[in-house]
């Protein structure tokens, strides 16, 4: 019993001294752990300051009178906990990153993390021009002509050591500067760089740029226009000294050049901001890591992954594993995870004071997206030339019942081509209602008959039946074409559904070899219309006025509205515009997007912007273990 009692005791003994090992092994752990947030959370604030802790430089912030940019608001509270990675899941992946060439959103959604402009929008108030590789920004009297000035303490990213095996010239530290700039805009000018069409169309008012030294440039524009304060901070470096060169080191020819940067050898994406493009495996992943001499305020993840999963049930299952920490719920799952499961499901949007999702549980937000949905019809075509088929084709789309039984209320009915919260949209304008007979009506006044009784409606000998690329990767959409197709048979329209990946509906989309299909557009926080509707577009190839929508008057509004500064008369522009649209009917204007973002446990201060991307994850961070 002695003897018993002695290793009872030993036990104890022993349990009591492991126990404290542990609590003083969690104090210190504990301690290290907040000694480095206070390490970042001063780096941080040395940084908001105008210090770049990495190099011991000060940017500096005087002696620019009249400059357009404002101090930035902080992106991380003060309690932020440093360290960890976040795993997104998104649908696709890319086999390259240019920047100029790769038009799709989310390249230019991974170029937030890695790339850098003269300035950003300020992430809490938009309508503010924060500084980024610019400190100072001013602009004459007419806003034809910018001075810009540049920190001098600014560095690209190191190459990627799989590029060093071929091309060890590329080694070593290379500054940025304003040469940078130059070359990436001979790069967007350049006829020869096809993927740019969309780029130009912004740039077609600018002259040219005054080099006054590495760091400080004059950028000139032709002519007074609204939108030069938009694009001149919106400017961005390319490195002249990876993409102007091939892989031994010879610099390119000037006549050849815009035909190797169209295919460059470097696939990678090369930037200057707080991530590093690490890697990337096509349809695999896509991996950035911190850039820990980044000369602005560092973020708190030290790694973000973009995981492909094509499939959403699969996204799902890996948030609810832990193998992945976000995601974009879609309507299906919205319904069945969060609408029908209500408080008893795995996810919840009530948190706990330290932004921790109640219970454990997975969190999940309602937000609002700067986009819209619509179905495009090419006006080139045999069948969608004449308005009053594409009134018809809106009139036999039943869009409030699509929105609610299909998308689930994840949206509002617009349109137009505006946000429908801005002054821009006019909400004056109703929607055309679901009427099969009104669609009928106007159809018969087309031309588009049933001649031989067959139940498909025919004109000069060609039947009406088309085919419409959706989305295939996107049920929903799918299950909309269905019910859409139901209807259009009733008024005697053959609709094909084709459903296809997105490179194809892209490259479709691009060569116009396309009827109809499902479409997107993700928007600005100040628009400029050109791009997408101005008749000297409808040609461009690769341009994003792939509808073939001609207008005289709309060209008119939109060159009008580029150059006028009085607010009153841009709206009374835009709202004309707006009518016009409605009137012609170039897309079927669907719904505006809210979007559905869900998340683990573990990750906190889970803000969603105003601005694209929405979801930028440089204000999250995870709770540490």
């Amino acid at each position: 019993m002695l003897f018993l009692a002695v290793v009872g005791f030993l036990a104890l003994f022993n349990t009591w001294q492991i126990s404290n090992l542990e609590a003083h092994l969690i104090d210190t752990r504990n301690s290290i752990r907040g000694l480095k947030q206070d390490i970042g959370s001063v780096n941080n604030t040395l940084r908001r300051g105008g210090l770049s802790v990495a190099n011991g430089t000060a940017a500096p912030r005087t002696d620019c009178p009249g400059n357009l940019l404002s101090p930035p608001s902080p992106i991380l509270p003060e309690d932020a906990q440093f360290g960890g990675k976040l795993i997104r899941a998104t649908i696709a992946g890319s086999s390259g990153y240019n920047i100029i060439t790769e038009a799709g959103a989310d390249i230019q959604e991974i170029y937030r993390y890695v790339g850098s402009e003269v300035a950003r929008r300020d992430l809490v108030d938009p309508n503010k021009w924060a500084p980024d590789l610019a400190w100072c920004v001013q602009v004459n009297s007419d806003f034809t002509e910018y001075t810009i000035k540049l920190r001098e303490d600014v560095y690209w990213h190191h190459i990627q050591a799989q590029y060093l095996e071929r091309s060890p010239w590329l080694e070593g530290e290379h500054r940025m500067t304003v040469d940078d700039f130059v070359f990436a805009m001979e790069m967007i000018s350049d006829p020869a760089v096809e993927g740019a069409a969309p780029l130009r169309t912004y740039y077609q008012d600018f002259d040219h740029f005054e080099k006054l030294s590495d760091f400080e440039m004059k950028v000139v524009w032709k002519a007074k226009t609204y939108q030069s304060k938009t694009f001149t901070m919106g400017l961005i470096p390319m490195s002249h000294w990876i993409y102007a060169f091939d892989p031994d080191g010879h610099e390119y020819p000037q006549e050849v050049i815009g035909q190797n940067f169209n295919q460059h050898w470097y696939r990678h994406m090369n930037g200057t901001g707080p991530y590093i493009f690490d890697s990337f495996e096509e349809n695999n992943y896509a991996k950035l890591v911190k850039n820990t001499n980044y000369y602005d305020e560092l973020p708190a993840l030290d790694e973000v992954i973009y995981l492909v999963v094509g499939n959403p049930d699969q996204q799902l299952a890996k948030l609810e594993t832990g193998d992945v920490d976000f995601i974009l719920l879609q309507p299906a799952q919205y319904k069945k995870q969060i609408l029908e499961a209500g408080s008893t499901g795995e996810f919840t949007n009530v948190f706990n004071d330290g932004g921790s999702p109640i219970g454990g549980k997975l969190g999940y937000t309602v937000f609002p997206r700067m986009a819209f949905r619509y179905l495009g019809w090419n006006a080139d075509g045999p069948f969608f030339g004449d308005k009053r088929v594409r009134r018809a084709m809106t009139y036999a789309l039943n869009r409030e019942l699509l929105l609610r039984e299909v998308f689930m209320g994840l949206g509002q009915i617009t349109t137009g081509a505006f946000y429908p919260e801005s002054a821009e949209y006019d909400s004056t304008i109703k929607p055309l209602p679901f009427d099969l007979g009104e669609a009928a009506k106007l159809l018969e006044e087309a031309g588009w008959t049933d001649t031989n009784g067959n139940g498909i409606r025919d004109r000069s000998g060609v039947e009406f039946r088309f085919t419409m690329l959706v989305y295939g990767y996107r049920p929903e959409f799918k299950a909309m074409a269905e019910f859409y197709k139901e209807d259009l048979k009733k008024i005697g329209v053959d609709l094909t559904i084709s459903p296809v990946d997105w490179p194809t509906m892209q490259s479709k989309m691009n060569n116009k070899e396309f009827d109809a299909y499902t479409g997107g557009w993700a928007l600005s926080w100040e628009t400029d219309p050109y791009q997408i509707w101005h008749s000297s577009q409808a040609d461009v190839p690769e341009g994003s006025n792939r509808i073939g929508f001609r207008n005289a008057r709309v060209d008119q509004i939109i060159e009008e509205a580029r150059v006028t500064f009085d607010n009153a008369k841009r709206l009374e522009l835009f709202h004309e515009f707006h009518a016009i649209l409605h009137e012609e009917q170039p897309y079927t204007f669907f719904f505006a997007d809210l979007g559905v973002g869900a998340w683990r446990p573990s990750m906190r201060n889970m803000d969603f912007q105003k601005i694209r991307p929405h979801d930028l994850s440089l204000p999250w961070y995870k709770a540490m273990p």
